[in-house]
């Protein structure tokens, strides 16, 4: 295990090469359920040159249940259509149900556990969203708010987690949404697990200014988004995931995300004095991982 290196694959396949009880604390956003495709996958069969790709009108955008989505990032998600090429991929936000979502992330999380250090912290920004589909085994109907955050703690709690604490991210500055029968929702959710009940966290790090000196942080933090010229969608704010790494991380020690995506949780441990593991299973966002850091902090990663 190399700490300060950014890892290209399947993060439960390599969390299996680390030692047990080496990291200090993990801060990851896992990619969100059946909403985009990160384009990891390969093709076995059918015709080489065909893209996989349904076909619409010609159009940027189409509707896809109560989403617009990028006619150009769809591909079939089991068997092509056109070729019968056959989808290979291990990519995780593209299961047929939200059961199948969880297990697969109760799986990853369950590999970084056992890195974990007996006194370390997981938090995980995740999402919710509402069924485009009925998911009658899971008695989830269509238009109905999944549940999704509250899903994955019930989860990793039976799984041997402590669930400690729902973070809400107020996101002020959130996107518009063409609703008439519900409330636009401008906030999302940051799961606080730990290995054990008792674990380390520095709160006077993280603590806010009062009119009688500091006091202790609240469970409502608004953080607007931050802008990046690299394309990825779902990168959250630098800002959002600093507390989690002052408060449960000292320095020196070293913050894992199995989901780096373009690298946000490695630059803000390296701007903190903590080192950072990362893994993606896109090779191109391990680039832009790369490129990002060295653009940020130089040779002195």
């Amino acid at each position: 295990m190399e700490i300060n290196k950014f890892y290209h694959g399947d993060s439960r396949e390599i969390l299996k090469t680390f030692p047990n009880n080496c990291i200090d604390t993990c801060v990851t956003s896992p990619p969100y359920f059946n909403c985009r495709d990160y384009q990891t996958a390969e093709w076995e069969g059918g015709d080489p040159s065909c893209n996989h790709k349904p076909l619409f009108k010609p159009s940027k955008t189409t509707w896809v249940g109560y989403e617009k989505k990028d006619v150009n990032k769809l591909f079939y998600r089991d068997i092509c259509k056109k070729c019968g090429a056959v989808r290979k991929d291990n990519q995780i936000g593209i299961e047929k149900t939200p059961q199948e979502y969880i297990q697969n992330l109760v799986e990853v999380f369950r590999g970084v556990y056992r890195v974990l250090k007996d006194e370390g912290s997981l938090w995980i920004v995740i999402d919710d969203k509402h069924a485009t589909v009925n998911y009658e085994r899971e008695k989830i109907k269509r238009k109905d708010l999944i549940g999704i955050p509250f899903m994955l703690a019930f989860a990793l709690r039976d799984d041997g987690w402590w669930w400690r604490e729902t973070i809400i991210w107020h996101k002020p500055q959130g996107m518009p949404e063409s609703v008439e029968d519900r409330c636009t929702i401008n906030h999302e959710y940051v799961l606080h697990l730990t290995k054990n009940e008792k674990y380390f966290f520095d709160y006077k790090a993280i603590a806010e200014k009062s009119i009688d000196g500091l006091k202790n942080k609240r469970s409502v933090w608004s953080v607007n988004y931050e802008f990046s010229k690299y394309e990825h969608y779902a990168a959250y704010p630098s800002m959002l995931i600093k507390p989690m790494i002052e408060a449960t991380c000292q320095e020196n020690g070293i913050v894992l995300d199995p989901f780096m995506g373009s690298g946000t949780t490695a630059i803000v441990a390296r701007s903190l004095n903590r080192n950072f593991i990362g893994i993606d299973l896109s090779k191109d966002y391990v680039k832009i991982s790369e490129k990002r850091i060295r653009e940020r902090l130089g040779l002195f990663i």
